[in-house]
């Protein structure tokens, strides 16, 4: 990660500096906005960390002016600092990708702005699998060492009866988890699992689930979401059986 901090009180820095270098970013520093513009079209950098307050200048034109040169394509973060940051949004709502941190920064919030999305692209990034519409993501009889996330597309699990012909059982949505059982049991994977059209999951082992869940929290609620969902669907089904059993 490559950082383009500009702050005319370079005075005003040195704990960002201490923070940087404990993390092994690397940071180039700009006084003002004329220095800003020319190290980025000289240079590229992941993220741009920008005081409004650029000493005699117009602050909010000099941000915007950064802004316009910088390479939003390939920048992660474009962020905003300022001790009256609430009074400084509006004048750059049009703006997109931009994340504000008030001054003093609270280094915390600043670790969190600048590598909390970057984690979960990366955990992402790693283990996205793509799959056709029709084409098998699970196996009945396979070991269940890992749990996927539906990202996008819609899935079917496939059950064999005791004549051995395969029914369909349930139908997984985007947000939704399969292969929770990963969770709690060792054992083989109880029945198949097909794309029902082109989708996209990302899979999760099973030894890394607590460091996936600390980067993006909202597997955990869809994880409990699906689960909660089948225990009432299966509850509700047994209920049923009694009724007809009568």
């Amino acid at each position: 990660m490559k950082i383009l901090v500009v702050d005319s009180d370079l005075d005003n820095i040195d704990d960002i500096r201490l923070f940087f270098e404990e993390f092994g970013v690397r940071y180039v520093v700009a006084a003002n906005a004329r220095e800003a513009i020319y190290k980025l079209r000289n240079e590229e950098f992941n993220v741009i960390l920008t005081e409004v307050e650029l000493g005699r200048e117009d602050g909010v034109k000099s941000v915007r002016d950064i802004y316009n040169v910088a390479n939003m394509n390939k920048l992660e973060r474009f962020v905003i600092m300022n001790r009256e940051i609430e009074q400084h949004r509006i004048f750059f709502q049009k703006l997109k990708n931009v994340l504000f941190l008030e001054k003093p920064i609270d280094l915390e919030g600043l670790k969190d702005v600048l590598f909390s999305n970057r984690k979960e692209n990366q955990i992402q990034d790693e283990n996205t699998l793509s799959f056709l519409s029709g084409e098998r993501v699970i196996s009945e009889g396979d070991d269940s060492d890992c749990l996927f996330f539906v990202k996008e597309g819609e899935l079917k699990v496939i059950k064999r009866n005791e004549h051995n012909t395969e029914v369909e059982v349930a139908r997984i949505q985007r947000g939704e988890v399969i292969g929770e059982i990963a969770l709690i049991d060792e054992g083989k994977r109880t029945a198949s699992v097909y794309a029902v059209r082109n989708s996209v999951l990302i899979k999760i082992p099973k030894e890394k689930l607590e460091k996936y869940f600390q980067a993006e929290p909202r597997w955990i609620k869809a994880l409990f979401t699906t689960i909660s969902n089948r225990l009432k669907n299966t509850t509700s089904e047994l209920a049923n059986f009694k009724k007809e059993r009568k």
